[in-house]
């Protein structure tokens, strides 16, 4: 494995933990003007358009569906049980 790649794939290993780490504090401030699932649901529709405009549109018909089911129903019970959490500590 070359230099480059080891070191590129450090940093965007850590820029995404940063921009994880910072996703409660963005919740935070777009769900005080809106309602928790109003501003969720825009953070992410605003994420999966930039991903959609940097790497193009995926190829579904190729991925089995288990994988996409499965996937999907993890991502739904990540955001519910993150926005409860946010939800609950915003109130305490």
């Amino acid at each position: 494995m070359k230099t480059w790649s080891v070191n590129l794939a450090t940093w965007i290993g850590l820029s995404s933990i940063l921009i994880w780490a910072s996703l409660v504090a963005v919740v935070k401030l777009i769900t005080e003007s809106t309602s928790s699932v109003q501003g969720v649901a825009l953070i992410y529709s605003f994420s999966s358009l930039a991903i959609l405009a940097l790497t193009g549109i995926p190829k579904i018909t190729q991925m089995s569906k288990r994988y996409l089911f499965g996937c999907g129903a993890l991502f739904v019970a990540y955001e519910i049980l993150f926005l409860v959490a946010v939800a609950w500590g915003g109130s305490l």
